[in-house]
């Protein structure tokens, strides 16, 4: 099969070599594969550097732009890339996620067509988001909610620091499973964060359909426009555990590349200059971003 692996990144060296060294589990032996690597935070960059760290892990296409054009047109110029020659499957991820459990794409690619309208196969990380702590919390015998917002933040910072918590196996009524997966569907998004995918997806028409960039959502309503059976997975190990490590504690540059791409109204207010805390949304002074 051929395949090409796509990361997005977005000039975070700290986390990226994390993230490359870890995926050297994810096991493509047996494929011809390709690699394409995009940098879209030009600011401060060190391009020699990041060129040399993308080669050294088998991206032999590397893509620095000169311009922050935000996650929206990165994904479209993407797209544009993989036009150049045709691929099997995708696998796309971004550049701050550690693979914590090995794979192999032959059993993903199992996984994947196991239904024809399985759009993409995706793999699941820890408990991330202060909502989703919460959620966790209010699981445990004895939980009172916490009416006093201080305290509450103080509860899910405490929660956050706490591995038994946040990689806690997730185990519910509705999973569903496959072979070593325990799985859920989705339709209301396409996410990217690192997921495996079928090539026609990467070129269908969205932009002249839609006319917007290429997001999680305009993505998955664009499969679906004739189809409404195509869907998502999202896949963790049989005992419920994830299989990804989220390690971007701040992001970078804007998110969405036009104001009239679903959502780019409420980006407005973040400075492409500075980063941001990726849980809480706060601005993060430099030197403090873990």
């Amino acid at each position: 099969m051929k395949i090409c692996k796509v990361i997005f990144s977005t000039n975070r060296p700290d986390y990226l070599i994390r993230t490359l060294e870890s995926f050297k589990d994810l096991n493509f032996n047996g494929h011809e594969v390709d690699g394409i690597f995009v940098d879209d935070y030009p600011q401060g960059r060190d391009d020699d550097q990041i060129r040399s760290i993308a080669e050294q892990y088998g991206y032999n296409r590397v893509v620095l732009h000169e311009k922050n054009i935000g996650l929206t047109g990165t994904w479209a110029h993407i797209n544009q890339l993989l036009s150049d020659k045709k691929y099997d499957y995708v696998w796309q991820q971004e550049d701050d996620v550690e693979l914590i459990a090995p794979l192999h794409v032959d059993n993903l690619i199992k996984f994947l067509e196991h239904d024809p309208l399985m759009a993409q196969v995706c793999l699941s990380r820890q408990l991330w988001y202060p909502g989703e702590i919460e959620v966790e919390l209010s699981k445990k015998p004895g939980y009172k909610y916490e009416e006093d917002y201080t305290k509450r933040v103080e509860m899910i910072l405490a929660a956050l620091s706490d591995k038994e918590v946040i990689f806690a196996p997730q185990v519910n009524d509705e999973d569903k499973i496959f072979e070593s997966y325990r799985y859920q569907t989705f339709t209301e998004r396409f996410a990217n964060m690192a997921t495996l995918y079928h090539y026609w997806i990467s070129q269908e028409p969205i932009e002249q359909t839609y006319g917007y960039h290429p997001s999680e959502g305009v993505v998955m309503a664009c499969i679906r426009r004739n189809n409404v059976g195509y869907y998502g997975s999202i896949i963790r190990q049989h005992d419920g555990r994830p299989y990804l490590n989220h390690i971007g504690e701040y992001s970078q540059g804007i998110r969405i590349t036009k104001q009239t791409d679903p959502g780019g109204g409420s980006f407005t207010w973040m400075d492409p200059s500075k980063r941001y805390n990726a849980r809480w949304g706060y601005e993060v002074p430099p030197g403090q971003e873990s």
